[in-house]
């Protein structure tokens, strides 16, 4: 089950930022580590079934029902350019430098 909850925003005028918080699945949390190639099992072996046991040692303390709770957060710098002035725009809308 995925819960999550709204996003939290803020705006600054170098960008925004937003989170989101829910739930992950321990079997999702493996799948993904695995995904990467460095530590795929194609790469290491073996050694993955220590590493997925290391890991699940490691999150044993914050896994509830086989899940735990994730908090993603991105930041974004968006710019837009003004419109072109009108005396910059010469005929059939094309812009003169």
């Amino acid at each position: 089950m995925n819960r999550c909850c709204s996003p939290r925003r803020s705006h600054s005028s170098s960008g925004s930022a937003s989170s989101k918080a829910g739930e992950r699945r321990l079997q999702h949390i493996e799948d993904r580590l695995l995904s990467l190639s460095s530590v795929s099992r194609d790469k290491i072996g073996a050694r993955a079934d220590d590493m997925i046991a290391e890991l699940r040692a490691k999150l044993a303390p914050f896994v509830v029902d086989d899940a735990l709770s994730e908090v993603v957060e991105s930041q974004a710098l968006i710019a837009m350019r003004p419109p072109p002035h009108p005396d910059s725009v010469g005929s059939g809308g094309v812009l003169r430098v």
